[in-house]
């Protein structure tokens, strides 16, 4: 029964990859107390992506935001793009990575998704509450022996002063 179930997890998962993202399997659990294992699967609709909305992005343009999505619109009805919830949730990480790098530690990113009635497309809005840029106030050195700060500061990336980004940051580390 446990591999069975598994079975049955990994086709559903199948599906869900593939844009029919209403997908549903089940097991049949009489059969298989008779050594059966028999799934029944409802495809449901494949969901074309109809719209990729932003709202609340006003410190970054939504055009350089579409740029770095895997989520894009289904172009000229044959260049069909299919909705997965995997690509949408690894888009608002893409998403929240650019908002860290321009020093917006705080951004909140969420995905909206409105299906139509027969679910065969949605429309995808990702709300955008950037907070505030953080700027770096001092960079603290402390520990070092060999060379003075103010010799460690000047090779440092990162300024005083500047928007905190977070690969410059990473990179000066």
């Amino acid at each position: 029964p446990v591999m069975a179930e598994a079975g049955r997890v990994t086709i559903a998962e199948f599906y869900h990859k593939k844009g029919f993202a209403f997908a549903q399997v089940s097991l049949d659990t009489e059969k298989l107390s008779t050594g059966n294992v028999v799934y029944t699967i409802d495809e449901g609709p494949k969901v074309k992506i109809a719209a990729v909305r932003f709202s609340g992005n006003k410190a970054i343009k939504t055009d350089a935001l579409k740029k770095v999505l895997k989520t894009k619109k289904t172009e000229w009805g044959f260049l069909s793009s299919y909705y997965t919830e995997e690509k949408v949730s690894k888009d608002v990480t893409k998403l929240q990575n650019i908002y860290y790098n321009k020093g917006f530690l705080d951004v909140n990113i969420t995905a909206g998704r409105e299906f139509t009635e027969e679910k065969s497309k949605v429309r995808i809005t990702f709300a955008i509450n950037e907070g505030h840029a953080y700027t770096v106030k001092e960079i603290a050195i402390t520990g070092n022996e060999h060379f003075d700060a103010e010799r460690l500061r000047s090779e440092l990336k990162l300024k005083q002063g500047q928007i905190y980004n977070k690969r410059k940051a990473g990179s000066d580390v």
